[in-house]
C-alpha cells in the first residue's frame, strides 16, 4: 500500500515550520528512544552541521527527526520538512529536461533547517544521487543544518550513492535507532525484486546503460542480502 501523509505549516512569531508531518506534531525530544536521547540533547546544546538518523522501518526515525526540527523551530529557526517523493519527482523532471536544476533543487538549499525524510531511497535510484549532490554541497558550505532519516548508514550512503558525500557529511552526528520489535519477516526477496524492476525502468529512461546495471545491481543485491535496507 502506498504511504500517504498530511502536512501542516506552523508559525511562532517570525519563525515558520513548513510541511511538518501531522502525525508527529506532538513529537518531543524527551520521548525519543532512550539510547539516543542524550545524544540529541548534547547536539541541541551546540548544534553542528546536521544529524543523520539511521534505523529500520518502524524504529521511529521520522518522529525523532520531527522532534529535533520542532525544537529548533521553537528556538526561532525556520524549518522545512520534505518527504523524499517530493524530491524524486523534481529530480526526475530535471533529468527529463522539464525543469532546471535550480527549480529542482533550489528550494532545498535555502531553508536554515531542512528535514529530509528517507534519503536512503537513493540506494534504489542511485543515478539521482549525483543530481542531488548540490544540495549536500551547498547546504554544507552555507552552514545550514540538515536532518536526514535513512535506512542506511552514512558510510553506506557514501559507498552506494555518492562517493563525494564524505566531503559534506563528515561533521554530522549519527543517531542509530534500535528496532522497536524483533520482526523476523524477511524483506530481502521483495527488495531484490524491486531493485531489479527499478533498474529496468532506469535503463528505459536512459539513466543507466545495461552494462552499468549489470555491474552495479549485483553489488546492491549483495548488500540487501547482508542486511535489508528498507
Amino acid at each position: 500500500m502506498q504511504k500517504t501523509r498530511r502536512f501542516t505549516t506552523l508559525r511562532a512569531g517570525e519563525a515558520v515550520a513548513l510541511n511538518m508531518p501531522d502525525a508527529y506534531l506532538t513529537a518531543s525530544v524527551d520521548d525519543s528512544p532512550e539510547p539516543v536521547r542524550s545524544q540529541i540533547k548534547r547536539w541541541l546544546k551546540r548544534p553542528g552541521p546536521g544529524v543523520w538518523i539511521c534505523g529500520r522501518s518502524g524504529a521511529g526515525k521520522t518522529r525523532t527527526a520531527t522532534a529535533i526540527a520542532l525544537e529548533l523551530f521553537r528556538r526561532g529557526e525556520d524549518v522545512m520538512s520534505v518527504w523524499w517523493p517530493d524530491c524524486f519527482w523534481r529530480l526526475r523532471n530535471h533529468r527529463a529536461g522539464i525543469i532546471s536544476q535550480d527549480e529542482a533543487l533550489g528550494w532545498l538549499i535555502l531553508p536554515p533547517v531542512l528535514l529530509l525524510d528517507e534519503i536512503s531511497s537513493l540506494f534504489m535510484y542511485w543515478p539521482l544521487a549525483a543530481d542531488f549532490r548540490p544540495v549536500l554541497k551547498m547546504r554544507a558550505e552555507a552552514g545550514r543544518q540538515t536532518i536526514y532519516t535513512s535506512h542506511i548508514s552514512i558510510s553506506d550512503y557514501i559507498s552506494f550513492c555518492d562517493s563525494e558525500a564524505s566531503n559534506y557529511l563528515s561533521g554530522f552526528t549519527t543517531l542509530n535507532l534500535p528496532p522497536r520489535s524483533a520482526n523476523t519477516r524477511d524483506w530481502t526477496r521483495d527488495e531484490v525484486y524491486e531493485l531489479k524492476m527499478i533498474a529496468g525502468k532506469m535503463i528505459q529512461r536512459g539513466w543507466l546503460t545495461p552494462e552499468e546495471a549489470c555491474l552495479e545491481v549485483p553489488r546492491r543485491i549483495a548488500r540487501l542480502k547482508q542486511a535489508p535496507v528498507f
